[in-house]
């Protein structure tokens, strides 16, 4: 499903060769933009932003020392502000 709606300026000469590849395979001009972006995207390269982030956060966690950490007293100060 697709929830982003976005505006692109073209010229006469894109509009038209738009035209054509929408009616050549019988495609919306939508269908054929969207099949464009996928076919540009690198082959391997995961377009997602989300599952990088928590690949860095896991990554990073790794490298943090929490042993003798008193989560309780860091609740309990975090409480007075």
């Amino acid at each position: 499903m697709y929830n982003i709606r976005t505006n692109v300026l073209i010229n006469q000469e894109m509009q038209a060769t738009l035209e054509y590849l929408a009616k050549a395979k019988k495609k919306t001009r939508a269908e054929i933009i969207r099949q464009l972006i996928v076919a540009a995207k690198p082959k391997g390269k995961e377009v997602n932003t989300k599952v990088e982030a928590l690949a860095n956060i896991r990554r990073l966690r790794k490298n943090i020392n929490t042993k003798g950490v008193d989560y309780k007293k860091l609740v309990e100060d975090g409480r007075k502000y």
